[in-house]
């Protein structure tokens, strides 16, 4: 079946579905009319591919007998707004008001992955860019066949019937959509759709309160580092200081003597180095546990690596570097350098930067035999289920990763590696083995959040400018020396071109002053795990490229 989505006024949206696969989300439950989406379904922008293959899907949206409309977000919400924002599109074209509407956070699923990346994550300020056509589909859809089911209750044309706030509407009468939930179901999948006329909006586009506001700032929200189960333990784990590092021996003496001290063990930590995990009836013994510890280290392979070293070796790379992203255009040359009435040489060097988000690292999990429970506030809920998975041996079926409101994050729970919730697994894992079971947390403290890794790379820029005598500009040769924080990740195939990392050089290589630059850089192979920071690569190439933007007015004596 050819499914078409048509909007008023505008380029329609063409979008091709698997009828059979939709049918498998009319499935009711306590009464209520659920309703699923897939992958293939693409942003206006037609992003995703158009031979992308449906997946069985999970339903977004349900309406029960009361009229109540839940409305299931495929996204972490940590402060951005898409636990309101998203529902707001949907609850549009469904002709639903936002009074009724309870929007949650959806769990790692097949059905939640985003439309054009394949998998459920959130990051690259992509909720809306791609939840737009998809949100607003499934709106539109539920709408049409809550219409048709009317049609068919009244014994009259579709085209006679309206909706309004919930209800359909003929002739001065109305039936809700909760009541017409049967006949919805038994509708066929309509061909094509039509989005609502932007002029009729009444919800995009206005004021509205958020679904979380008012428990943001009244301390009654919950977030995973809230969340508590009966009979849980809390775990914190003392780390090798050096990344890769390992325990050589420790004493858990004066540790296990601490009251609510329940445990010390051994257990595996990121970059395949170990690492000991303190168990205790809550945070804070556990963290005077970890603090009695006395522990001695086999060295990782950051040992011998210091940020005035790697600062001196990007130094020398900066001065020849390895590849050349952009050139300059025909007719420019070093050359230029030498007849240049002016220059400016300008260094730039940014450090390693943690993430820190206000709420500190978490995770719980509950392990059981054959199944597995997760609470997280995880950025890339794919990946992060599938590796729970993989560290408590069960297929990713039994794993259930339920996505809880996160206090920030910025990057830092979006890590292709799953480093703290694998380590969670690992710690639950280790738990379950000395056969003692029940939940069990992990907690990051604010100091572990800052020295475990995965930072935002150190760079460094440099740059030489060849200016004439009235300060235009005759060449620009700009260095970029920093760790790739997207080869090994599934963004690879896509972010890096000819060896060359484009969030790195993002604001550079796109040259939109129109000068005549030659972009050349190096990516060094530093054993210090690194990822994206809020805005990526622009956090050091924007104040870059404004500053020397600059010096050149100053040289030329014009106005910046």
């Amino acid at each position: 079946m050819r499914f078409e989505a048509y909007a008023h006024g505008r380029d329609h949206d063409a979008v091709t579905t698997d009828r059979r696969g939709f049918l498998k989300v009319m499935a009711a439950s306590g009464g209520a009319f659920a309703v699923g989406w897939w992958p293939a379904l693409a942003a206006d922008n037609n992003a995703a591919s158009a031979n992308a293959k449906p997946i069985a899907p999970a339903a977004f949206v349900s309406i029960a007998r009361d009229g109540r409309v839940e409305i299931r977000v495929n996204r972490l919400e940590f402060g951005q707004g898409t636990l309101t924002s998203l529902p707001m599109l949907l609850a549009e074209e469904l002709d639903v008001p936002l009074s009724r509407v309870k929007a949650v956070l959806a769990p790692a699923g097949e059905a939640y992955k985003d439309p054009v990346f394949g998998m459920q994550m959130t990051g690259g300020s992509t909720a809306i860019a791609h939840g737009w056509s998809q949100y607003r589909a499934i709106g539109a859809t539920m709408r049409t066949m809550f219409i048709n089911a009317a049609a068919s209750f009244w014994r009259t044309s579709a085209a006679n019937i309206g909706t309004q706030a919930g209800y359909c509407v003929w002739g001065g009468q109305r039936v809700s959509y909760a009541t017409l939930t049967q006949l919805a179901r038994e509708q066929q999948i309509p061909k094509r759709i039509e989005f609502k006329d932007p002029a009729r909006y009444s919800i995009v586009g206005k004021p509205q309160r958020r679904f979380d506001g008012a428990a943001s700032t009244d301390g009654s929200k919950q977030f995973g580092i809230d969340m508590k189960l009966d009979g849980q333990v809390t775990a914190l784990v003392a780390h090798p200081p050096t990344f890769g590092g390992r325990v050589a021996k420790f004493d858990a003496t004066k540790a296990l003597a601490i009251a609510g001290v329940l445990g010390v063990y051994e257990v595996p930590v990121d970059r395949r180095g170990t690492g000991l995990a303190v168990f205790a009836k809550g945070y804070w013994p556990a963290k005077q546990g970890r603090d009695a510890l006395e522990v001695e280290w086999k060295p990782g392979a950051s040992a011998n690596v210091s940020s005035a070293a790697l600062s001196a070796e990007f130094r020398k790379h900066a001065l020849d570097p390895r590849r050349t992203v952009r050139d300059w255009p025909d007719g420019v040359s070093r050359e230029a350098f030498a007849q240049a009435a002016k220059r400016i040489v300008a260094e730039y060097e940014f450090p390693y930067l943690a993430h820190a988000p206000m709420e500190p690292l978490n995770c719980l999990i509950d392990l059981q035999k054959d199944k597995c429970t997760v609470w997280v506030g995880s950025q890339f809920q794919t990946m992060d289920q599938r590796a729970v998975a993989d560290v408590v041996g069960l297929d990713v079926e039994q794993v259930t990763l339920n996505t809880m409101p996160a206090g920030g994050g910025f990057g830092r729970r979006a890590v292709p590696s799953s480093d703290y919730v694998r380590e969670a697994a690992e710690v639950a894992k280790v738990w379950n083995k000395r056969g003692k079971g029940g939940p069990v947390k992990l907690i990051w403290s604010r100091e572990d959040d800052i020295t475990g890794g995965y930072y935002r790379p150190m760079h460094i820029h440099r740059a030489e400018i060849a200016l004439d005598a009235r300060g235009r500009v005759l060449a620009w040769d700009h260095a970029i020396v920093g760790q790739s924080i997207v080869t090994d990740t599934p963004f690879e195939k896509f972010l890096v071109k000819n060896g060359a990392d484009a969030t790195m050089t993002e604001g550079v290589a796109e040259n939109h002053y129109d000068m005549p630059l030659r972009l050349r850089i190096t990516h060094p192979d530093v054993p210090v795990p690194v990822l994206w920071w809020r805005s990526v690569g622009h956090t050091h190439t924007a104040y870059v490229m404004e500053t020397l933007i600059d010096e050149i007015a100053r040289a030329a004596n014009q106005d910046p």
